[in-house]
């Protein structure tokens, strides 16, 4: 699809084809709107990476219907969720 991005900065390095957007780098495709610290083109690749996005995004609608979940089984025993998180921290986060 088409992609509009604009910046207050742009910077091209020649010897690896990509293009860097700083200062409010923004990111529209359809009606999404992303922006975030910088966003690294890699133009040989056509492909755009935004670090540390936000924004608003909207898919399209799916081509296919999305298979629904069975319902809850009502006889099932509900349990209370545990005081702390059973899983282990991310290392790096």
């Amino acid at each position: 699809g088409d992609e509009i991005m604009w910046s207050d900065r742009a910077e091209f390095l020649l010897a690896t084809q990509e293009l860097f957007l700083t200062g409010r780098p923004r990111l529209k495709r359809g009606k999404s709107l992303m922006e975030g610290d910088r966003i690294v083109v890699d133009v040989k690749n056509d492909q755009a990476k935004v670090e540390k996005p936000r924004g608003r995004f909207e898919s399209a609608p799916l081509e296919k219907p999305v298979e629904t979940l069975p319902p809850i089984d009502p006889t099932l025993e509900l349990q209370p969720l545990p005081g702390i998180c059973p899983l282990p921290a991310t290392p790096g986060r």
